[in-house]
């Protein structure tokens, strides 16, 4: 279970220009929970993410994983716990080591590592096992280069290492949308297999209504910083594109009128 009470975050604070990306934000997941995150550009969903995975330190409030407070942990230590994937497929792997290697790395992921061989043969029948289950013909090349596979065969890869080794948090951040029509589906497929058959609590952001709406138990919408709807059940069930993008427009209708009624009060006391 993750547990986040009264996150705040902000940049550049004291000055002209600080956001204020995250505002006392609470939110509960519950184990096996998959929830997708869905927010316009600057609503707050990647920095989420960020402040889960320790890379922007909150400046208020607490961060519980599975009972242990982590909000103090630093970013490398909390990948013991929490998997992750970039939206940039070439992010999260070494693309001058092997895919053999880069695995076996995975494999280590909150292990202590001595100086015994990295790539053992049980490990190479074990990834050969797993690759050839992605149905890319990639199990033939384990010895090769990562970086000489595709952007869609390194994302998928890249997915499989971040659950190798079943993590207590998988976050997903727009690990799609850089990719090709038919690389993203392969990629989503694959996604929600590996959830479903571990059960792996997950955040997912995205920027694609679909998406959002056929992945997923949950849906958390974001706008400013802040949680504006908490969609589950057989009301996510039945979301559709449509009605989403009907919320999205109130929500532009709203901030237009918010900017208004600013500008107004500004003529009238400036």
């Amino acid at each position: 279970m993750l547990v986040l009470g009264g996150i705040a975050l902000s940049f550049n604070r004291g000055t002209n220009a600080e956001v204020r990306a995250l505002q006392a934000l609470d939110l509960t997941v519950e184990d096996g929970e998959f929830i997708v995150l869905l927010g316009q550009n600057g609503s707050g969903k990647s920095t989420l993410l960020n402040a889960i995975a320790g890379r922007f330190a909150p400046d208020a409030g607490r961060i519980v994983l599975n009972g242990t407070e982590i909000t103090d942990w630093s970013e490398h230590r909390r990948a013991s716990l929490i998997g992750r994937v970039f939206q940039d497929p070439f992010t999260g792997t070494v693309a001058s080591m092997t895919i053999a290697e880069n695995f076996a790395l995975a494999s280590k992921r909150g292990l202590s590592r001595g100086l015994s061989p990295a790539v053992t043969e049980p490990l190479r029948e074990e990834i050969t096992r797993r690759i050839r289950l992605l149905g890319l013909g990639l199990e033939g090349r384990i010895d090769s280069p990562i970086g000489l596979l595709s952007g869609g065969q390194r994302q998928a890869l890249t997915l499989l290492m971040a659950t190798w080794r079943k993590p207590d948090l998988l976050l997903l951040d727009e690990h799609t949308s850089a990719l090709d029509p038919k690389s993203a589906e392969l990629v989503l497929r694959l996604s929600r297999e590996l959830i479903a058959t571990d059960r792996i609590t997950t955040l997912m952001v995205t920027h694609s209504l679909p998406e959002a709406t056929n992945l997923g138990d949950r849906l958390i919408m974001m706008h400013r910083g802040r949680i504006v709807n908490d969609i589950r059940g057989g009301e996510k069930s039945r979301l559709r594109p449509r009605e989403l993008a009907g919320w999205f427009e109130e929500l532009r209708q709203i901030e237009q009128l918010d900017e208004s009624a600013a500008a107004l009060l500004e003529r009238t006391y400036v």
